[in-house]
């Protein structure tokens, strides 16, 4: 029997992609078996792109876009080689930077290089195949998105 779940949540922002993560958290907080919980895994790639100054999004460089995909590449890596049971879940994947990396190398008015584009590209390939499930959450033309400011 596998012993650990660990499942990758992408899509464009403010689709709810943590507000199922959490709700999915705090709905199985309280099982016994660590194998029906979930836990929110890795580190946040919005505090390691506040620690260096950087601007996010529509804002963002090719600095910073290789900095949220290196931590999502770090939290998969870290995810497989945890020694602990259970199912971890994980807000946002590599798949999310490469798309908006790659938004900024086709559209976007930052520079990217191509060599950018290309070793990420590859990465993507490399750690997807370690997610056990992935999960795509779409934005829906048809319903309001409600906007939160959290300052990125």
């Amino acid at each position: 029997m596998k012993n650990k779940c660990i499942v990758g949540v992408f899509g464009t922002a403010n689709t709810g992609k943590t507000t199922f993560i959490n709700d999915l958290v705090e709905k199985t907080s309280n099982l016994e078996d660590p194998l029906e919980r979930w836990t929110v895994f890795g580190k946040n790639y919005r505090d390691e792109i506040t620690k260096r100054g950087l601007k996010i999004n529509r804002e963002g460089n090719e600095e910073c876009q290789q900095v949220i995909h290196d931590v999502l590449v770090g939290n998969i890596i870290d995810a497989v080689n945890c020694k602990e049971h259970g199912n971890y879940i994980m807000d946002r994947t590599i798949i999310d930077s490469f798309v908006y990396t790659y938004w900024h190398y086709k559209f976007g008015t930052v520079k990217i290089n191509t060599e950018t584009i290309d070793r990420m590209w590859d990465q993507v390939v490399k750690y997807t195949k370690l997610f056990d499930i992935l999960l795509y959450i779409p934005l829906d033309k048809c319903k309001d998105v409600i906007v939160i400011d959290d300052k990125f």
